[in-house]
């Protein structure tokens, strides 16, 4: 995700590029690039996204840092503007941590509202996007009726995707909650049958599947 730099000419270019950048403008940057030539001009443009990437990457570790030590009122501030001005995958990444500090601040409707918005945009990548649906459903999943935590991960649930075990957990859990006991054990039984279902989410499951089990006996008698 983040790019080393092990040469200092590369690092000068990164620096002269940047301020012809912002000293004339895309055009003529693009017009030196041209008279470089092809491959050179290649390098030189990757130099410079390289060095924006990696000024990318430090806010976000710093506002990481700011996070893990509750200080969200500092953290929002970073998270904001790399989801506005950040390169390569920082932005939808400021955006999800941005959603997470939202919802560990206690505001859930706002940090769902964020996950909504990340899940339509379409410069996204579908797994982003669909993990974006996921977190909103889990946020959910306590207060939601289960129709309304299918709506949203069902289909994910039901495909063959890499979050398709955890959406399979929150509509299980969506069910427990509602009190439909056997459609519960019914998703939970797909999560122990799943082989790619990972040992951790099997292990929750089995728990759930225990305090479903008396139940599910008071059921049929």
């Amino acid at each position: 995700m983040t790019d080393i730099f092990r040469e200092v000419d590369e690092e000068l270019r990164q620096e002269r590029l940047a301020s012809l950048w912002k000293r004339y403008g895309t055009y003529v940057v693009a017009a030196v690039i041209l008279i470089v030539g092809a491959v050179g001009g290649y390098r030189l443009y990757n130099s410079w996204q390289a060095g924006q990437s990696g000024e990318s990457g430090a806010k976000f570790i710093a506002a990481l840092g700011l996070i893990e030590e509750e200080r969200f009122d500092e953290a929002r501030p970073l998270l904001s503007e790399l989801a506005e001005d950040g390169h390569g995958a920082y932005p939808t990444l400021a955006r999800f941590q941005e959603a997470a500090v939202l919802a560990a601040d206690g505001k859930r409707d706002d940090a769902v509202a964020l996950y909504d918005r990340i899940a339509v945009e379409g410069g996204v990548e579908t797994a982003f996007r669909d993990l974006a649906r996921l977190r909103a459903a889990i946020l959910l999943v306590d207060t939601a009726a289960p129709d309304e935590i299918s709506r949203r991960v069902g289909d994910i649930a039901a495909g063959d995707g890499i979050w398709r075990h955890t959406a399979r957990e929150a509509l299980a859990l969506s069910r427990y909650r509602a009190g439909d006991y056997a459609r519960a054990d019914e998703i939970l039984d797909e999560i122990m049958a799943d082989p790619a279902a990972p040992a951790r989410l099997k292990s929750r499951a089995e728990i759930i599947r225990t305090l479903i089990a008396p139940k599910l006996g008071a059921e049929g008698g």
